[in-house]
This record gives structure tokens, C-alpha cells and sequence, in this order.
């Protein structure tokens, strides 16, 4: 009888630690079930964003891509000379247009410098392609009777200067520096601009008003 008894009661113990394994085992596997379901939803979410990233980064690819054509396409279409047609008769080729409204001074600037054409209007001397980076330098006969850049004298710091390029764009430039500088001194034609968009003028100056021109007077200008 007492071993009956003993039996049971091992029997008993042993249910209950087979229960407690099973209940334990089952919450492990359901934590674990649990775990793998965030680490998957979590790789989902990153797979999801990476993917939002990379259709962004598509788009804006493509946007520049497009943009660049668009570019590329103007720059084909624009020429880089139009005519123009002097008071003489004569037809010509210029870059664009030069207007400096303190002074009164409005001409086309001519693609070329000779000293024939210097006589027809400003010229274009060294650089770039005009409102484009770089420092385009204009030439432009200092005439007595105010012809061309004839009041370029008279400009004062911080005046304006409109260049108008084949595209019809104008871009205004602020003076910032004038000089006067010897015949042989060509320092102001460097294109070392710092990624600015310049202009230089430069025509003749009269030291003595009776004599002939020794020097050369500069005008500095970029856009803001």
C-alpha cells in the first residue's frame, strides 16, 4: 500500500514537470515565432525604404539628365554669331550687346577685334562667350566726342552694366574696380575668376587731353 502511494506520488511530480516543459517549450517557441516575425518585418521596412531611396535617386538622375539635354539642345540651337548690319551698310558679326544706362552707352559688341572693326563698334578682345563664367574683355575706341567708350571715364564704383548674350538673356554687372594701367600691362584680361562671371572694359586714356593716349583706363565688373 505504501509503495501504491509512492508510485502516485511520482507519477504526479512527473506529470506536472511534463506539463511545465510543454507550457515552457510552447512560450519559447511563440517568443521565437514572434522575434523572427519583427526581424522580418523590420528588413521588409529597411528593403522598403532602401528601395523609396533608390527611386528618388532614379528620379533626380533622370531630372538632370533631361535638364542636360535641354542644355545641351539650347547650346546647339543658339549660334554663336548674329548679324548685324553697321550704319555704313556693312553686315557684321557680333556676340551681343553691351548698355551701360549711367553713361548713355548702348552697342553691340562685334566677334572680332581688328582696327577696322574698332571703328564700327566695341569688340570683343579675349575670353568667354558673353554672361557665360570667365572674364569677357570688350575693347572700344575712346573718341572725343563721346563715340563708344568715350564717357567710359566717368563710370562710377558700383554702376551697372547690362550684357544681353545671342540668347536674349541679360545679366547685370556691378562695377567693381577701375584703373588706369600702362599699353603693355594685361593683367586684366585673366580668366582666373574664381567660377565669377566678369566683364572687363578697357579703352584708351588721355593722360593730357592735347596729347595722344599712353594709357589704358579699365573698368571691373561682375554680376552679383
Amino acid at each position: 500500500m505504501k509503495k501504491n502511494k509512492i508510485f502516485l506520488i511520482i507519477s504526479f511530480i512527473i506529470v506536472i514537470i511534463i506539463t511545465l516543459t510543454v507550457k515552457i517549450y510552447s512560450k519559447s517557441s511563440n517568443e521565437n515565432t514572434n522575434s523572427i516575425e519583427k526581424i522580418n518585418k523590420i528588413s521588409n521596412n529597411e528593403e522598403m525604404i532602401q528601395n523609396k531611396e533608390q527611386t528618388i535617386l532614379n528620379v533626380k538622375q533622370k531630372q538632370q539628365e533631361d535638364q542636360q539635354e535641354e542644355y545641351e539642345e539650347i547650346k546647339e540651337e543658339t549660334p554663336k554669331v548674329q548679324a548685324f548690319t553697321a550704319n555704313n551698310g556693312q553686315v557684321y558679326d557680333k556676340i551681343g550687346t553691351l548698355k551701360i544706362p549711367s553713361l548713355n552707352i548702348e552697342y553691340p559688341i562685334l566677334a572680332n577685334y581688328t582696327e577696322d572693326l574698332l571703328k564700327i563698334s566695341v569688340t570683343k578682345y579675349w575670353g568667354g562667350e558673353p554672361n557665360e563664367v570667365g572674364n569677357l574683355c570688350i575693347l572700344g575706341h575712346n573718341y572725343k566726342n563721346s563715340k563708344f567708350f568715350g564717357k567710359l571715364s566717368d563710370i562710377q564704383k558700383n554702376a551697372i552694366i547690362q550684357i544681353t548674350d545671342l540668347k536674349e538673356r541679360t545679366l547685370e554687372y556691378r562695377v567693381y574696380e577701375t584703373m588706369v594701367v600702362n599699353p603693355d600691362d594685361n593683367t586684366c584680361t585673366s580668366q582666373l575668376t574664381n567660377g565669377h562671371t566678369e566683364v572687363t572694359l578697357i579703352t584708351c586714356y588721355y593722360e593730357n587731353q592735347k596729347g595722344k593716349a599712353t594709357k589704358r583706363f579699365v573698368v571691373k565688373a561682375r554680376t552679383n
